[in-house]
């Protein structure tokens, strides 16, 4: 028999491989702050929502290249945790990892370095082709129980990567979705319904279909953000949201963060972002869209509001 015929049937020839499927990553985190519907800031959580970013398989193996050259610029290794705000859980990893006496040295150049890491990383987030979604509570009125709070930021969130699958020309062969600790089933509840049947709990339906259809993986993965880099960029995400939302609010401190990642903001096929790529509700009295010409022409007088 030739060879050739041979190693097609034995499953060694080039015939029977499978094809190579390449999968899309979705990393998502939260979004919280004081309501700013009121002057001032309230000691509760008000506003609430969801920020991510969707890139395939060679866009994260550069982003997360990118990543470890910065933190090792300023003596970090790969596996180090930089989160924009560097809080007390970060400091006992480094401990855990360096141990007593040089932990707290690298923990305090990890901190000093945040903003500036959180920035550049961005601009390589939008280089690598990511996609920035965003799905935001901004009350007006009394805040839902946050249970309820936290499922509709989710499924609202989990709708823009279906209108996002949807739009794109490309099919996708396998979309992964990791957050970052859960602690709350009702996100189980709400991806199941979106994957296999394209709905919400309360029965509302997607827009796009069941995302299972758009080649969403059923199976909802979660990390711990000082123990993922992904999940690290996508707390830059959500801290550069969150400024942006406040510098709406009150058009004082200009959202440095957020400016890399307006070429990355998802669109509609008319360019919209407003309840694309970015929803609030209920409707803030501001669509996003008018805010982002604001602030690029802020950004490039160098002005602050």
């Amino acid at each position: 028999m030739d060879p050739d015929r041979r190693g097609h049937l034995t499953g060694r020839g080039v015939g029977l491989h499978p094809p190579v499927v390449v999968p899309t990553y979705v990393f998502v985190d939260d979004v919280q702050f004081p309501d700013l519907s009121q002057p001032g800031s309230l000691p509760t959580d008000k506003v609430f929502g969801f920020a991510g970013y969707v890139i395939d398989a060679d866009g994260l193996a550069a982003l997360l290249s990118a990543l470890a050259a910065e933190k090792a610029r300023i003596g970090l290794g790969e596996a180090d945790p930089v989160k924009h705000s560097q809080d007390p859980r970060m400091g006992r990893v480094y401990r855990r990892h360096y141990g007593a006496r040089e932990g707290p040295d690298k923990f305090a150049i990890a901190t000093r370095n945040a903003f500036a890491i959180s920035r550049v990383t961005l601009g390589h987030l939008t280089a690598s082709g990511g996609r920035v979604l965003a799905s935001i509570s901004w009350p007006y009125s009394r805040t839902p129980a946050r249970p309820e709070l936290t499922r509709w930021a989710f499924e609202n969130f989990l709708q823009r990567l279906g209108w996002l699958l949807r739009w794109e020309a490309r099919p996708h062969a396998s979309v992964i979705v990791a957050f970052d600790r859960p602690d709350s089933d009702a996100l189980y509840e709400s991806f199941a319904d979106a994957v296999h049947h394209g709905r919400t709990v309360e029965g509302a339906a997607y827009h796009s279909g069941p995302l299972a259809g758009l080649g969403v993986t059923p199976a909802l993965l979660f990390s711990s953000t000082p123990h993922s880099p992904p999940l690290q960029v996508a707390d830059y995400v959500s801290r550069a949201c969150r400024d942006f939302l406040a510098w709406c609010h009150d058009g004082r401190r200009l959202p440095e963060l957020f400016v890399p990642l307006i070429p990355a903001l998802h669109r509609d096929a008319a360019g919209r972002i407003h309840g694309r790529g970015f929803a609030i509700k209920p409707e803030s009295g501001f669509t996003v869209d008018d805010k982002v010409r604001e602030l690029e022409a802020a950004a490039s007088s160098g002005g602050s509001s």
